[in-house]
């Protein structure tokens, strides 16, 4: 994966990773980089009508994200995320060919709400906006070449959500926070530089179909 694509959702991993450590009472000694999994070969897909793809994450939960035939989409085990992208190149490993024109690529993963709480500083209230602001302080430190907007509280599906924009010389980044009655949506998008508010709308749709079943 290109480092800039994938810089994201190690963050995002990683930081998740910690919460699930914390809430079991163990602290981690370092910063943790999850493995990435090999890119599986491209399957022939319809341009009409939609799909849905569904992921046994680390916790045996399950997230279910639905997106048009015509998208590229992966679950990935070992991230615990599900991917989704313009085409197959763009979730290939040749940033040359994610960061061309017209490209986007979104990860989704969950978070219990059991463990959520692990993610936000000691003090404050679990909610969307605390969530991704805890995340963007996270990324910034990562990914120092993105500039981030402030959060802003928005409303997907009818669920409270919460939303970050940035910006690099190599493309735009999109966070979305999104709180289920299960748990929480956390996300990340990287497009095409200038073209954040063409693919939006369709990001945001796909997000707006992602579910999550967490173990009983």
């Amino acid at each position: 994966m290109s480092r800039f694509l994938r810089l994201p959702l190690v963050t995002v991993i990683s930081f998740i990773l910690a919460a699930v450590l914390a809430a079991c009472g163990t602290v981690p000694s370092a910063t943790v980089t999850p493995s990435v999994a090999p890119v599986v070969a491209p399957t022939t897909v319809q341009q009409t009508g939609t799909k849905t793809v569904s992921l046994l994450d680390a916790l045996n939960g399950v997230l279910t994200v639905t997106a048009p035939n015509g998208l590229a989409t992966r679950p990935d085990s070992l991230a615990g995320a599900i991917l989704v992208a313009t085409s197959d190149a763009a979730l290939s490993s040749n940033p040359a060919t994610f960061l061309a024109a017209d490209q986007w690529a979104l990860d989704v993963s969950a978070v219990p709400i059991k463990i959520a709480q692990a993610l936000v500083p000691a003090g404050q209230t679990v909610a969307p906006q605390t969530m991704i602001d805890a995340l963007k302080t996270e990324m910034a430190q990562s990914a120092p070449q993105v500039t981030f907007s402030p959060s802003t509280a928005i409303t997907i599906g009818g669920h409270d959500a919460a939303r970050v924009t940035g910006t690099s010389p190599q493309g735009e980044v999109l966070l979305i926070v999104v709180a289920l009655d299960s748990g929480y949506i956390m996300t990340t998008s990287v497009i095409s530089v200038g073209q954040l508010a063409t693919y939006e709308p369709t990001i945001t749709t796909i997000i707006t179909s992602a579910m999550y079943t967490p173990a009983a």
